[in-house]
């Protein structure tokens, strides 16, 4: 079942309801799928087995912190420059 944002905010106990009888629901926003609210069960179901990659890692990283911050970037290149220089040696 796919319903609007504005929908599911006005009747969000009648779609859990739904989703608990083992419903599916896609929620859009300007007619764009935005969401899925589906059953804890099916969450379990379709994250069995998955293994995030080092990018999906990153990225989530970034999104919790924000990332590094220009400082940190040049600290961590100088690092890796003195590093590169004490190799070459």
């Amino acid at each position: 079942m796919t319903v609007s944002l504005s929908d599911v905010k006005a009747k969000f106990c009648k779609y859990v309801s739904l989703v608990e009888n083992g419903g599916v629901i896609e929620i859009t926003k300007h007619g764009k799928a935005v969401a899925v609210i589906i059953s804890p069960a099916e969450y379990k179901r379709l994250n069995a087995g998955y293994h995030p990659t080092f990018i999906d890692n990153l990225n989530r990283w970034r999104c919790e912190t924000g990332g590094l911050t220009e400082d940190e970037y040049n600290s961590f290149e100088q690092k890796v420059l003195r590093k590169d220089e004490m190799l070459s040696l």
